[in-house]
C-alpha cells in the first residue's frame, strides 16, 4: 500500500466504521481512508430523522432539502481544498456529490447500490416514486463522471435508462479475505462458545428482517423449509438479525436476533441458505457464506449478481421454493458435496469477490479521475 497523499477524496456520508464490518458502504470508507486522504461529510442533525420510515412522512419530506444543502455546504468546504473528488454512496447522498462535484469544478463518483427500478419493485414502492426516483438517478447519471454498480445486470439496467454504460464501472461488494482468515475458528470451538451440541446439524440464513425480501425468506424458513426437512436428521435452521417475526415458530427453527460476531455463528454452520426471491444487487450474505468455505443453497437471483455460481460446483440452486427444499435435503446428506462446495466457493470469492482483488480496479480509476482533474 502507497503512502497517503495526491488524490484527496471527499467521501459521502460519514458512516461508523465498525471493526469487522462487511456492509459495502462503510468498508469503502475504510478502504479509501487507507490509500488516500479522505474526508467524510456528515448528515445534518436531522439525518437520521429523515431516513426513520417510523416518523411521519411530511415530517422527513420537509426536512430532507435541509439535510441535502447542510451535506452541500460541507463538501463544497472540502472540495475547495483542491486536488479532490466527490465519492458519494446511493442515490439521495450521490445528488449532493455530483452537485458539489460540479460547482466546485471537480470529479465526482456516484456508489449505486442498486438498481432503482428492481429496487423499488423489491419494497413494494408505489409507481410515482419509481419515476420520480428514475428522474432523478439519470440527471445523477448524467452529471456524475464515473458510476459504480454491483452487478453486470445493473450495468445493463442502468444502461436502459439512458446512461452511458462506458462510464459505468461494477465493483462486486466483496469480502476481506484478511478479516475472514482473522476470524477463522474451528468448527468445534465454534459450536462450543455458541452451545450447539456436536451432533446436531446447524442451516445457517441471515439478513436484516426490516428488508421486505429478508423477512419472505424467514417466513418460508418457518413456514416451508422446517417442515420439509424434518426428516433430516437432528437439524435446527438459524436466523440472524435484528427485527421481530411475529408468526408461530417451529422447534427446529431458531431466531438469534442481531449477532455481533457473525463469523462464529458461520464457523459452526454445516450448510447456509439464501432462499431470496425477490431484490436488487449482488447478495452480499451468499458471499460472506461462500468466503467461510460453507457449501450454500441459493435462488436463482444470487446468479443475477454473482453469475460465476454454478450448480453442483460451487452452490445448490433451488430453481423455486419446491426445488430449493429438495436441494437443502440433499446437500445435508452428501457430506463430501459440503465440502466440494465449500472449497470451491471459498475459491470463487478469493479470486472474484475479495476486496483485495477487486480495490486496485477502483484505486486505478480514481487516480485516473484525479490526474485528469489536475491537468
Amino acid at each position: 500500500m502507497r503512502s497517503k497523499g495526491g488524490l484527496r477524496v471527499v467521501f459521502i456520508p460519514r458512516v461508523e466504521v465498525k471493526e469487522g464490518t462487511t456492509e459495502r458502504t462503510p468498508k469503502l470508507l475504510q478502504i479509501l481512508s487507507d490509500r488516500y486522504e479522505v474526508t467524510a461529510v456528515p448528515q445534518s442533525r436531522f439525518g437520521k430523522l429523515i431516513y426513520d420510515q417510523k416518523r411521519s412522512k411530511l415530517l422527513r419530506y420537509i426536512l430532507f432539502p435541509l439535510d441535502e444543502m447542510a451535506m452541500l455546504l460541507g463538501a463544497l468546504k472540502a472540495l475547495r481544498r483542491g486536488g479532490g473528488l466527490a465519492f458519494a454512496e446511493g442515490s439521495y447522498f450521490a445528488l449532493v456529490g455530483v452537485l458539489a462535484g460540479k460547482i466546485a469544478s471537480a470529479p465526482s463518483v456516484w456508489d449505486s447500490h442498486g438498481d432503482i427500478v428492481a429496487f423499488s419493485k423489491a419494497l413494494g414502492k408505489s409507481g410515482a416514486f419509481t419515476k420520480a426516483n428514475v428522474v432523478l438517478e439519470r440527471a445523477i447519471g448524467g452529471m456524475a463522471s464515473r458510476m459504480l454498480v454491483v452487478s453486470e445486470v445493473d450495468r445493463r439496467a442502468y444502461g436502459t435508462l439512458g446512461l452511458r454504460e462506458e462510464k459505468i464501472m461494477v465493483l462486486p461488494t466483496c469480502a476481506d479475505m484478511e478479516l475472514v482468515r482473522s476470524k477463522a475458528i474451528d468448527r468445534s470451538e465454534a459450536r462450543r462458545r455458541l452451545g450447539v451440541p456436536e451432533g446436531r446439524k446447524v442451516v445457517l440464513f441471515f439478513g436484516t428482517l426490516t428488508y421486505r425480501p429478508n423477512m419472505l425468506a424467514a417466513k418460508y424458513i418457518v413456514e416451508q423449509l422446517a417442515p420439509g426437512i424434518e426428516g433430516s436428521g437432528d437439524t435446527l435452521l438459524c436466523i440472524a438479525g435484528s427485527g421481530g417475526f411475529s408468526e408461530p415458530v417451529p422447534e427446529n427453527v431458531r431466531f438469534l436476533g442481531f449477532v455481533p460476531d457473525l463469523y462464529v455463528w458461520l464457523a459452526a454452520a454445516d450448510v447456509c441458505v439464501a432462499p431470496i426471491w425477490e431484490g436488487v444487487g449482488i447478495l452480499t450474505k451468499v458471499i460472506d457464506m461462500l468466503s467461510m468455505g460453507k457449501p450454500v443453497v441459493v435462488s436463482p437471483l444470487a446468479v443475477e449478481g454473482i453469475p460465476e455460481l454454478e450448480h453442483r460446483v460451487n452452490c445448490l440452486i433451488g430453481r423455486d421454493r419446491d426445488d430449493f427444499m429438495l436441494q437443502l435435503r440433499v446437500l445435508l446428506a452428501d457430506e463430501s458435496l459440503q465440502a466440494q462446495l465449500g472449497n470451491e466457493g471459498r475459491m470463487l470469492v478469493e479470486a472474484s469477490y475479495s476486496w483485495q482483488t477487486t480495490a486496485p480496479r477502483l484505486f486505478a480509476m480514481l487516480d485516473e479521475l484525479g490526474q485528469k482533474a489536475g491537468r
